[in-house]
């Protein structure tokens, strides 16, 4: 029994003596504090931080509910409530729209390892041939258009002065959305993209392009989730169209959806310009809608005169 002892004193002083010793920390405070949101994630979320946002809440629900609306849609038999909207901004006649049967093609070029270094997207018919082009190895690389053989280059021969030249990153033809647009006596090629290898929320990106064929020039129009919405001003004689701006936002306070539409043209020299009234202000509106019911509301706006 002693000797037992013995060993079990001689172990437990060897396993002392051999104890490493701690490693020695670093306790200073770091003086870089992450970004918080006190009102969404505050710390602790008290009563009284809940009861303000409760009342914010409800002072904003209130104040936009006691908005009267400038004009409202009804759906029914005669047509749904977004196109009664639309011909209220914008006169949508006087034009006619003519689908285009357009082939499509897609060349690729390789390198010696089988990997892709160009792509050449050729949409055509007998009277038009759309090509983009793209000589980069990635394939969100910069792509170039052409219409004709004419190459239609950001702020030249294409005004992007709504949408900007991001486009060029990612568009792609969507031959089944191509039309001829006859506004007036004057013709214009009306094409739709989309993004290239879209993926989440960039496949509701659609590209809408306005092209005169005898001058050679056009515009671009950048639209999230929206058709492109057009019309014919007979003053101007010129294509007029709505450029949604913000497009089918969700709104808690309000119990629906927000959207708002800015109204331009597109003038002879196929320039871009604000649709404004005699004190030069700019046609908008800002509308709701409860998800998407038979009723539309426009609760801000300067609009025409037929709704002053």
């Amino acid at each position: 029994m002693k000797i037992l002892l013995l060993v079990c004193l001689v172990m437990a002083t060897s396993a002392c003596l051999h104890k490493p010793k701690p490693v020695s920390v670093n306790n200073t405070n770091d003086s870089i504090q992450p970004l918080v949101d006190t009102i969404l994630f505050p710390n602790p979320y008290t009563e009284e931080v809940r009861i303000k946002d409760s009342l914010q809440f409800i002072h904003e629900r209130d104040s936009f509910v006691a908005i009267k609306p400038l004009a409202t849609f009804y759906s029914d038999v005669k047509g749904n409530a977004l196109d009664k909207l639309i011909a209220a901004m914008i006169d949508t006649t006087g034009f006619i729209k003519t689908p285009l049967l357009l082939s499509d093609t897609t060349i690729y070029k390789y390198d010696k390892n089988h990997d892709i270094i160009s792509s050449r997207q050729l949409c055509k018919n007998n009277q038009f041939a759309i090509e983009i082009r793209s000589r980069e190895i990635e394939p969100y690389g910069p792509r170039r258009l052409f219409i004709n053989g004419h190459e239609l280059r950001p702020g030249i021969e294409l005004d992007t002065s709504i949408s900007g030249s991001a486009y060029a990153d990612n568009i792609e033809m969507e031959t089944s959305f191509c039309t001829l647009m006859k506004f007036g006596a004057k013709e214009y090629l009306q094409l739709t993209a989309s993004i290239n290898r879209c993926n989440g929320m960039g496949c509701g990106v659609r590209y809408y392009i306005l092209y005169d064929p005898l001058l050679r020039k056009g515009m671009l129009l950048e639209q999230f989730r929206s058709d492109f919405y057009t019309g014919y001003d007979k003053i101007t004689q010129s294509p007029v169209f709505i450029d949604l701006y913000q497009s089918w936002e969700t709104q808690p306070y309000t119990g629906g959806i927000m959207f708002s539409g800015k109204i331009h043209r597109l003038n002879s020299a196929n320039h871009i310009q604000r649709m404004v009234d005699k004190k030069g202000k700019q046609f908008y509106f800002r509308a709701h809608t409860k998800n998407f019911d038979d009723t539309l509301t426009i609760f801000e706006g300067n609009l025409p005169t037929r709704h002053q």
